[in-house]
């Protein structure tokens, strides 16, 4: 016997009576078919009568719920499963808090965060439950919660601000997201933090301020020499007026500008041993990302006159790890090749001059090349840079190319050199990674 099946599921029919059933019943939930009981002939060959077709509704009628129930469960189970899987996808960490301040869920980025301040990896499931000024502490974050509570209480916790975490790994900064939530928690609201670290961002900003304080240098480097120019000014004119002192045998005279002259190079020494200490080379080396240093250097550079009209190009691998380097003077390494490349650009008077500056690893080692189609070199001018105080420059002093030499020797780093005139230069500078 047949009962209630729509049109649309009626196929099904011939293939119960192929398989011997010859009593179905569909489960029907809100007008979804959920599935269909059969039921084969009888053992005994006795015929179903109607108190058998009662008594099978009314089972379906009561596990049909259950079953739709059972249905849901599992779909509800399913989005919580994808909604987890986005959330641990993010690289902010998420933290969840009921009403009363209690832990409720948790990322995979949040456990990361909190590893930073503990001395064992944290797990998700001992975590829920935990108070925020547990996951918190003072001694690391700390005012946050004490700002956050205040924020809770005045019905304000809501916005950005930053902390700067402390470990004995070091300091961390974040950018802490506040927001509320009147859907989790039952009397009550919940409290969604989210910490995204942003040391890096503000390490390449403190990189760029360096660049800058670069830039005043080189104008500091104008006045020295201004005044070293003033010093030997003084010189030329002491030991003039002496030879004339001389040649008229005034000898009282002569003696008095010679000890002016002593004195000017007295004055002449205190000042360039004043030089020597404030321009000695210091390595401060920390893990740091090459490539965010290239990206800070071609930035301070883009918009100066030298490099107008020449087309920077990085291909940067971002695959490349971290590992130790002063980024200050590598940032003063890039700005001295990258001025030499421009220069050399110029000099060629091309209008379509190229820099390409891209990094690589190969073999445990980071490789930095930088590129040019300007005038390139002779092989005897090639064969020497780096090794003694070289220039090809009008008005070059050579300088710059053995701090360069420094800054590369300080880490432990070699450079070769591609160039032939008129074909441009490529420098190739490989730094151990470990």
């Amino acid at each position: 016997q047949d009962l209630d099946l729509s049109d649309r599921h009626s196929g099904i029919i011939p293939v119960l009576r192929e398989c011997g059933v010859s009593l179905v019943c569909p489960l029907v939930h809100d007008d979804d078919l959920l599935g269909v009981i059969g039921i084969g002939d009888r053992v005994t060959g006795k015929a179903f009568c109607q108190d058998d077709v009662d008594l099978l509704i009314a089972i379906v009628g009561t596990i049909t719920p259950f079953l739709a129930n059972t249905f849901l469960f599992r779909e509800i189970g399913r989005l919580n499963t994808y909604y987890l899987d986005v959330l641990n996808s993010v690289r902010q960490g998420v933290f969840v808090f009921d009403a009363d301040n209690k832990l409720k869920k948790i990322n995979t980025a949040g456990l990361g965060i909190l590893a930073m301040f503990r001395d064992s990896d944290p797990q998700a499931d001992s975590l829920c439950g935990a108070s925020i000024e547990v996951l918190f502490p003072p001694e690391s974050f700390g005012k946050l919660i004490q700002e956050i509570m205040t924020s809770k209480i005045s019905g304000g916790a809501s916005g950005a601000r930053s902390v700067v975490a402390r470990s004995g790994a070091g300091e961390r900064i974040y950018n802490v997201r506040l927001s509320e939530s009147s859907q989790g928690s039952e009397g009550g609201t919940d409290l969604i933090m989210t910490l995204d670290d942003i040391t890096r961002q503000k390490e390449g900003e403190q990189r760029l301020f360096n660049l800058q304080q670069l830039a005043d240098r080189g104008v500091m480097a104008s006045t020295i020499s201004h005044e070293l120019r003033n010093f030997l000014g003084l010189i030329l004119g002491g030991l003039e007026l002496t030879q004339v002192s001389v040649m008229r045998g005034d000898g009282d005279k002569a003696n008095e500008h010679l000890d002016k002259l002593k004195s000017t190079v007295e004055n002449l020494e205190r000042f360039a041993s004043g030089l020597m200490d404030y321009t000695n080379l210091k390595v401060e080396k920390q893990t740091s990302s090459i490539n965010s240093v290239i990206g800070d250097v071609i930035s301070f550079i883009s918009g100066q006159q030298r490099f107008r009209g020449i087309n920077i190009a990085p291909d940067l691998d971002s695959d490349l790890p971290d590992f130790m380097i002063d980024a200050d003077q590598i940032a003063q390494l890039l700005l001295n090749l990258l001025n030499n490349a421009a220069d050399a650009i110029a000099d060629k008077g091309i209008s379509d001059g190229e820099i390409r500056v891209s990094t690589c690893s190969d073999d445990g080692e980071a490789i930095l090349i930088i590129s040019d189609n300007g005038t390139g070199m002779k092989p005897e001018v090639r064969d020497t840079l780096f090794k003694s105080r070289l220039t090809t420059k009008k008005h070059g002093h050579g300088y710059g190319l053995v701090t360069c030499a420094s800054i590369i020797e300080s880490h432990n780093a070699t450079v070769a050199i591609d160039s032939e005139p008129g074909e441009g230069s490529v420098f190739t500078i490989r730094f151990p990674i470990k």
